[in-house]
């Protein structure tokens, strides 16, 4: 309600960095009321200001989010289509992390259309980005994107290699939810190559840091069927 006043008055003093803030805020209120039809509307009516404000940097930000609510709709072509905007502009002007985020976004984008090729040269790029960047975190998302896309091809040796590398990465940082994130998928991983001494290790290592998120989603989980009848799966779950 506060972002559609404070949109309605910027309307009325006909304040465009005002109005083009505003949209923005009411994109952001409607995605997360998963209303994105209306969440379009209102980015592609903020990216006209900002482009007659010539704000780039802003542009190459909303271009993103555009592709982001696209991808929520499964419009992964549409949403691939604006995430290469935001990425040209933020080449332009330099932003290597609003780039960096597009690029990301795109891979999962190219994922969810099952072109796996495409998902995995994005995450390379990705990768490199935050590298350059030197940001920890962001290399580790990118190398656990890396994983996750191998293991969706089958190719779990390649997913393990890179499951650790985050893991690895992720224990420097003492970044214990993520430490558990990449334990789960390493378990899941070894448990799908049929390495059931490794899958349980993994998952017990995922329940010591934290045992309520991982329980619930082992209890289910097809990826860890392999080895569900072991008697140290049931101890541990």
């Amino acid at each position: 309600m506060y972002h559609q006043q404070a949109l309605l008055l910027d309307v009325a003093e006909l304040d465009s960095n005002g109005q083009a803030i505003a949209l923005q805020l009411l994109a952001g209120t409607h995605i997360s009321l998963e209303k994105y039809a209306a969440a379009i509307k209102s980015l592609k009516q903020a990216i006209v200001l900002l482009r007659e404000l010539k704000n780039e940097e802003s542009e190459a930000r909303v271009l993103g989010i555009l592709g982001y609510t696209y991808s929520k709709l499964e419009e992964y072509d549409e949403a691939i289509k604006y995430y290469e905007k935001g990425i040209a502009l933020a080449r332009k002007i330099d932003e290597i992390a609003i780039e960096r985020d597009n690029v990301g976004n795109m891979a999962q984008a190219y994922n969810s259309k099952n072109d796996y090729d495409k998902g995995l040269h994005y995450c390379r790029i990705s990768l490199d980005l935050s590298e350059k960047l030197g940001d920890s975190k962001g290399v580790g998302t990118d190398l656990t994107n890396i994983g996750l896309n191998y293991a969706k091809q089958g190719k779990y040796e390649e997913a393990i290699e890179y499951h650790m590398q985050a893991l690895i990465i992720r224990v420097e940082m003492e970044d214990h939810p993520s430490q558990g994130n990449s334990c789960y998928n390493l378990a899941c991983c070894y448990s799908l190559f049929n390495e059931k001494d490794d899958a349980l290790y993994f998952l017990q290592r995922a329940l010591l840091l934290d045992h309520e998120e991982y329980h619930i989603l082992a209890t289910e989980d097809e990826d860890l069927d392999n080895i569900r009848d072991l008697p140290e799966f049931k101890e541990l779950v």
